[in-house]
């Protein structure tokens, strides 16, 4: 991919997923308030179920589908369509299977696991989805061979577009039924997007491969056992973290509870830190992964030829240019979290966690852009295992912190576990790609023109009543002035500061 391609690709994509995740946003706070904060909490334990199924129902059939099919259209090999037909059929086959055990163990799972016994008609519903997320899983694979972002793009937005119409049309039929119907209504927009998606995803398929030639002779066994030879370890390295991360998300309830919380308390408590706080907070992060993922094949061809020096630039500038941009966003959400808070959610506990968390942000962002350049590098094991190791040490502090420290200690042991993910995947970028940190141009940089952006904004907005977005407007496009101007004029003054931050 040239970079003007890359460029078109990447725009394209970023401007689609920013816009759908303020639609999502936007959807997260008409939910809320339609809902409350009980029923969001428990719309966290319904997915914490949720999400292993997904994980059994991929089986990492996506990678699988990337890597056969690219390896074939770079061939011009005209067995394409034999390769996605074979992928399709494994993902099938675990999609069908985690259906199965999902809605003939949602009754089971609800009742002795989650301790809820109304969490199983919405897990019943959405285990109707499962089989055509794992084929749409597998489109996305062959899209992402042909280097067609734009197509990927499409069914991300028709999943969330019909979730979202279904969500409301339910809620219009039913809004008065109570919360668990309320519940039953969401999960099954969630059903409803996957299932048009991968609809949607077929008939992208069937218009490009018409393009392609028929082969002359068919052996879809050979291909199901390469799908199953690349996607089986995928596979397991996430059934063990999710398994893991699945007990973690029953304990956690439990551990609140024994501290001395109302189930109800509880429930509300996730449900205000998982399901509206946590994703305001990584909302401005959702361009970083879509930049990360289009960078893993640019990366990965540079590696391959032995062009490390190319791909150290190239890594150093996504790293400096992220941290200084979370710095921007942490600043602001220590700033203005309570306003932000008030505005989007009509809570001020949702704004105090925005205030405390926000320290965390730049370690979270370039967290995210970090495991994505380690694909690049061929180090997903690794990755894999920093995440093991996170999920196991949440797992254990919610097993023996949390019936002593409550909610406090669950912000604590989710801030500890991010920060040893961090520390560990950098480590390894480094040795990976003779990395370094961006101090100077990153932290420094960031750190100095978001405070000179912000700080007089906040004492105006102290006096007057300047409301939150009024202040994000001006304070961005302040904040880029200055980057600028210290990227130009201010390099020499960064050094002799780091210097002098050594020095002492």
């Amino acid at each position: 991919m040239n970079q003007k391609e890359f460029a078109r690709n990447a725009v394209a994509v970023c401007a689609v997923s920013l816009c759908m995740n303020i639609l999502g946003i936007v959807f997260r706070t008409y939910v809320s308030n339609r809902v409350g904060s009980e029923t969001m909490g428990l719309l966290q334990l319904v997915m914490s179920v949720y999400l292993p199924a997904c994980t059994l129902a991929s089986s990492g059939v996506y990678v699988a589908s990337t890597r056969l099919c690219a390896a074939a259209l770079a061939r011009n090999d005209q067995r394409v369509r034999d390769i996605l037909t074979s992928c399709l059929q494994y993902g099938l086959c675990f999609g069908i299977c985690a259906f199965l055990l999902l809605f003939l163990g949602a009754d089971t799972i609800s009742e002795h696991l989650l301790s809820y016994p109304q969490a199983g008609v919405p897990l019943k519903i959405l285990s109707f989805g499962l089989p055509f997320l794992s084929a749409s899983n597998a489109l996305q694979g062959f899209f992402l061979s042909l280097r067609k972002a734009s197509y990927s793009t499409v069914l991300q937005v028709t999943e969330d577009f019909f979730k979202i119409a279904a969500t409301v049309y339910l809620f219009s039929l039913f809004s008065k039924q109570g919360p668990a119907t309320a519940l039953c209504a969401m999960v099954a927009g969630i059903a409803v997007g996957e299932i048009f998606s991968c609809i949607c995803g077929y008939i992208l398929y069937l218009r490009k491969s018409a393009r392609l030639c028929a082969p002359r002779e068919r052996s879809k066994e050979n291909y199901l056992t390469q799908v199953a030879k690349i996607a089986l370890p995928c596979a397991f390295g996430g059934y063990l973290r999710t398994g893991i991360g699945m007990i973690e998300n029953i304990l956690v309830p439990k551990g609140l509870e024994a501290s001395g919380l109302t189930a109800e308390q509880t429930l509300a408590a996730l449900g205000k830190f998982e399901g509206m706080a946590l994703p305001l907070l990584i909302f401005p992060a959702s361009f970083l992964a879509v930049v990360s993922k289009l960078l893993v094949p640019e990366i990965a061809a540079e590696h391959a030829i032995g062009n490390d020096a190319e791909n150290k630039k190239t890594t150093e500038n996504i790293l400096t240019w992220t941290v200084v941009y979370a710095i921007f966003v942490a600043c602001f959400a220590f700033l203005f979290g309570k306003n932000l808070g008030e505005e989007v959610y009509s809570d001020p506990t949702c704004g105090a966690y925005l205030t405390r968390l926000a320290p965390l942000v730049p370690i979270l962002y370039a967290d995210r852009v970090t495991d994505g350049m380690m694909k690049g590098y061929d180090r997903q094991i690794t990755t894999v295992k920093i995440n093991l190791l996170d999920t196991a040490v949440r797992t254990l502090g919610a097993l023996f912190i949390l019936p002593k420290t409550g909610i406090e200690g669950y912000i604590g042991i989710f801030c500890a576990g991010t920060v040893l993910n961090f520390i560990l995947s950098f480590l390894s970028l480094k040795r990976a790609g003779n990395i370094r940190f961006p101090f100077r141009r990153g932290v420094l940089r960031g750190g100095l023109a978001a405070l000179a952006a912000l700080l007089p904004i906040k004492i105006i907005e102290m006096t007057t009543r300047l409301s939150v977005w009024a202040a994000l407007g001006i304070g961005f496009p302040l904040f880029l002035l200055f980057v600028v101007g210290l990227s130009n004029g201010g390099e020499r003054h960064l050094r002799s500061l780091t210097r002098s931050i050594r020095n002492s």
